[in-house]
């Protein structure tokens, strides 16, 4: 408890500066285990967003004289204040944060992610590690740093970033194992459509919904649990208004090239992260990411007319 008053005044007191400040404003950061992490969350007076806990990583929080929060998850062995680059959740207080990450995203080389309802997400072109996002109503942005610009977006778009004060653990979304017939019976009720690449005999079909309306189908191997961490061959679907606009849109602004598919559709490979190719088809709201460990097998399954929604039915 004395640890935890004393990070608290670490947070809230000194904000003009002094000498554990560095020349940049950031104050000397600290190390903090998950469940410290939370329980400061629900004390200190402004938000700190994090991913929720994460296997085999310890945690360093830092913040600015100027306000911001910083959670860097570091992996183990690695101690507070290293200097190497690691996933970094950072908390910034801005007035009206949600009309200033708006208008931040519609500057030229902006690209815009689908980040469900409500929320405005966006990265740099040259800089795609680094994804700003907002949400409606709320006096702060958050950027979400990690040296993989696939791990960042996935981040943001699958809503995973939270308060830690709300309990990210409860609010982070849980995998499921599905069958075929259940993932037609879900998009018959669902209202809106998502994506896979049909059946597959052998597979498991891992299903994860996330509070933004974000739908994963991974496809997992026979003997393969749901919920490993080995990254598998995975189709999301994110709600983002104006998708097809926005897949052009990134196109345009980092100078991957377009690929035509089916029934007007567009593709683009992330130069960055080419593991990952994203799509859209004209009139829809949601955009789709195929995603594959083999960059040439997501570029065949994507070329070769494989996803589609999934029909509803039993």
């Amino acid at each position: 408890m004395a640890a935890l008053i004393g990070v608290v005044l670490w947070l809230t007191v000194g904000q003009s500066g002094g000498s554990s400040s560095g020349a940049n404003g950031v104050v000397k950061p600290v190390a903090v285990s998950a469940a410290g992490l939370r329980t400061l969350a629900t004390v200190v007076p402004s938000p700190i967003y994090w991913a929720g806990p994460l296997p085999r990583m310890r945690y360093e929080l830092s913040r600015t004289t100027a306000g911001g929060v910083y959670v860097r998850y570091l992996p183990k062995g690695v101690h507070a204040g290293a200097k190497a680059r690691y996933l970094t959740i950072a908390t910034y207080p801005v007035a009206n944060a949600f009309a200033v990450t708006q208008r931040a995203a519609r500057l030229k080389r902006a690209v815009p992610i689908a980040a469900g309802s409500g929320t405005v997400a966006f990265y740099n072109a040259s800089r795609p590690q680094s994804i700003f996002y907002a949400q409606s109503g709320s006096e702060y942005q958050v950027e979400v740093y990690s040296p993989s610009a696939g791990q960042a977006r996935q981040l943001v778009s699958s809503g995973q970033v939270v308060p830690a004060g709300g309990n990210a653990q409860g609010n982070a979304a849980r995998p499921t194992a599905a069958s075929a017939q259940k993932l037609r019976l879900l998009a018959g009720t669902l209202g809106h459509p998502f994506y896979w690449l049909g059946a597959k005999p052998g597979y498991t079909y891992e299903l994860t919904r996330t509070p933004n309306r974000s739908i994963f189908v991974r496809y997992l191997p026979h003997g393969v649990a749901v919920g490993a961490r080995t990254p598998y061959l995975t189709v999301a679907t994110y709600p983002l208004a104006g998708a097809l606009q926005a897949v052009e849109r990134a196109a345009s602004q980092t100078g991957s090239a377009k690929i035509k598919l089916a029934r007007g559709g567009i593709a683009v490979v992330d130069a960055g992260y080419p593991k990952s190719i994203h799509l859209a088809f004209p009139g829809s709201s949601y955009q789709v990411e195929v995603f594959d460990p083999s960059p040439a097998r997501a570029l065949q399954v994507v070329t070769s007319g494989q996803v589609t929604q999934v029909p509803a039915g039993g």
